[in-house]
């Protein structure tokens, strides 16, 4: 059986305030275990989406409560209604994101988001997964080390220590600890999301066929993530010393620089976490390109109430209500 929890995730997280993010599936119940044999205090939180139907969502979150108090373990559930705040051409894994952070800062004390961390239960064949759908869709190396052990989002800390273990390990805790009931999404066994499709129909064959891809797939991440976090580091540097409303600063910055710098501009702007897709990227660069003019010319940023706006050599942005 794979091992306990890494020290170094151990050592990282020492005198803070912790909150596990507890579905009831496989992984988190795996992830609810291994914390509480390492002696960690924290407090499970469970989310009812409001995507799949209601009675599953009340069965689940029912498991989710009843385990937690037969081992004494603080619970907190938050109702998030995805469906009414899902925006407009927004995805639902997208949307679901993005109200669940939302939720973590309504959650978690303002004055404590310094000193507490949200540990989430991803594991090695999510990170696999993950690496591959982004691959196919186009993603640069941030994209595809975005499963990362220790990351910053909006101000949250969010950890992974489970990026080690591949879900028969998780498994296998489970059955070590004589856990036979866990929350099962149904969906998991349709080939009909990429995600699915990836995980029972092409890595299980990849793994047949090349016995050495899975684990090369884990070592590319890891260099990925090497990769992509110099340039994010070279980004934050540009991005304090530029006058990021010159259309020439803009114009200057190397491609791979320009993404990142472009994606923590509109970010600081909006208040929120925002990460440019390939379209507003080359609308980005192709405005950028644009003849000179002193006449206002502007693009949308895809997903956001936001356009990004150029006039003469400035650049600048509006929100939509501003319109």
């Amino acid at each position: 059986m794979k091992g306990p929890l890494p020290e170094a995730f151990l050592d990282r997280i020492r005198g803070r305030i912790h909150y596990a993010s507890f579905s009831g599936g496989v992984d988190s119940t795996a992830l609810l275990l291994l914390l509480e044999q390492a002696g960690i205090p924290f407090t499970a939180v469970h989310f009812t989406h409001g995507i799949r139907d209601r009675e599953t969502g009340i069965r689940e979150l029912a498991f989710c409560r009843r385990f937690c108090e037969e081992r004494s373990i603080p619970f907190f559930h938050a109702d998030l209604d995805v469906p009414a705040h899902r925006r407009k051409n927004e995805g639902w894994e997208e949307a679901a994101r993005r109200c669940r952070l939302d939720a973590w800062h309504d959650i978690i004390p303002s004055g404590q988001l310094a000193i507490s961390d949200v540990i989430t239960a991803h594991h090695g064949d999510d990170v696999r997964e993950n690496l591959l759908l982004r691959l196919f869709r186009g993603g640069n190396a941030s994209s595809l080390a975005g499963l990362r052990a220790d990351c910053v989002v909006e101000g949250i800390r969010f950890l992974r220590p489970l990026l080690g273990f591949s879900k028969e390990d998780l498994k296998e805790i489970l059955a070590q600890a004589r856990v036979t009931d866990w929350n099962e999404d149904a969906t998991n066994a349709e080939d009909d999301a990429a995600r699915n499709f990836l995980r029972n129909r092409i890595l299980p064959l990849i793994g047949e066929r090349l016995p050495f891809a899975p684990g090369g797939i884990l070592a590319s991440a890891a260099v990925l993530e090497q990769d992509a976090s110099f340039l994010e580091e070279t980004a934050v540097q540009i991005a304090a010393e530029r006058d990021l409303f010159d259309a020439d600063a803009w114009r200057a910055m190397h491609p791979a620089i320009r993404i990142r710098v472009l994606r923590l501009w509109l970010s600081h702007l909006a208040g929120s976490n925002v990460i440019p897709d390939r379209r507003t990227v080359e609308r980005f660069d192709r405005l950028l390109n644009m003849p000179f003019t002193r006449r206002m010319r502007k693009m949308p940023v895809a997903g956001h109430r936001l356009y990004i706006t150029l006039s003469g050599k400035r650049i600048g942005f509006s929100r939509e209500s501003e319109e």
